[in-house]
């Protein structure tokens, strides 16, 4: 399959950042919605680009760790892929977790030759 662009900064930093207000939202019971959600993320990453020059730097992730997720939003719920969480690298989508498990361990293999990579999920 082919590889997919990789996950933007700005999408990265949306996600992250909209992740903690959900948290947020729901630990102290601010009742605030999506919509709002989404926009006080897309704010906060907006001043912090502005203000501050941020980069992915993963701390969490010292040796190469992938993440896989299934895109719900495909006809077969089907499709797979897998993240490179040292680099970014995204496999195409595939048809099952062990294909997509399969391109993930050859990207690491091929770039991170002295990494193990770590099995997603």
């Amino acid at each position: 399959m082919p590889e997919q662009e990789p996950i933007s900064l700005d999408e990265r930093l949306i996600g992250n950042i909209r992740e903690e207000l959900e948290a947020q939202t729901v630990g102290r019971g601010l009742g605030l919605d999506d919509a709002i959600l989404e926009q006080l993320a897309w704010a906060i990453a907006v001043n912090l680009r502005y203000a501050f020059d941020v980069t992915w730097a993963p701390k969490w992730a010292r040796e190469v760790h992938s993440w896989m997720e299934a895109d719900e939003d495909m006809p077969t719920g089907e499709n797979h892929f897998v993240e490179c969480l040292r680099c970014g690298w995204l496999t195409g989508q595939n048809p099952s977790k062990a294909q997509a498990q399969a391109e993930y361990l050859g990207h690491v293999a091929s770039h991170h030759p002295s990494s193990e990579g770590c099995s997603s999920g």
